[in-house]
C-alpha cells in the first residue's frame, strides 16, 4: 500500500509582509482532502485568534480532488483567498472549487496570475 506525500513535502506555509499567510503547493501534486485539511488546520493554528488573508500559490498543481474542494469551503481563520497561478490551466483547476466568491464559499476568493495584483487585492480594506 502506498501513501501520498506528507504535508511537509506537499506544501509550505509562511507569513508575508502585510500579514498575509501564503500556502505554496508543490507543482505536479494532486491536492487531496487530507492535504487540504492539514494545510487549513496549519493556517488556523498559525493565525491563532487573528483573521488574515491567504495567498494560495497553486501554479502547476493537478486538479484538486473533490474532497479538497470541500475542505476549502469550510469556515476558517482567513478573511480572503487569492488563488495564484501561471496559466489558463491553473485557472481551470481553480474553478473546480465552490464558485469563487459565490454561495458556499465562506470568504471572497479570486484567481490571479500576478502576485502583485493578488497581494493588492488581499490587502484592500
Amino acid at each position: 500500500m502506498t501513501t501520498g506525500p506528507t504535508p511537509r513535502v506537499a506544501y509550505r506555509i509562511s507569513v508575508l509582509p502585510g500579514d498575509v499567510v501564503r500556502i505554496r503547493w508543490t507543482p505536479g501534486l494532486q491536492i487531496t482532502a487530507s492535504l487540504a485539511a492539514a494545510a487549513m488546520a496549519e493556517v488556523d493554528k498559525l493565525n491563532e485568534v487573528r483573521k488574515r488573508p491567504l495567498l494560495v500559490e497553486m501554479a502547476g498543481a493537478v486538479t484538486p480532488a473533490p474532497g479538497a474542494r470541500e475542505q476549502w469551503g469550510q469556515r476558517s481563520s482567513v478573511t480572503r483567498i487569492a488563488l495564484l497561478g501561471e496559466s489558463a490551466v491553473d485557472r481551470v483547476h481553480a474553478s473546480f472549487g465552490p464558485r469563487i466568491g459565490g454561495p458556499g464559499h465562506p470568504v471572497p476568493t479570486q484567481f490571479f496570475t500576478s502576485e502583485a495584483a493578488a497581494l493588492d487585492w488581499l490587502l484592500e480594506s
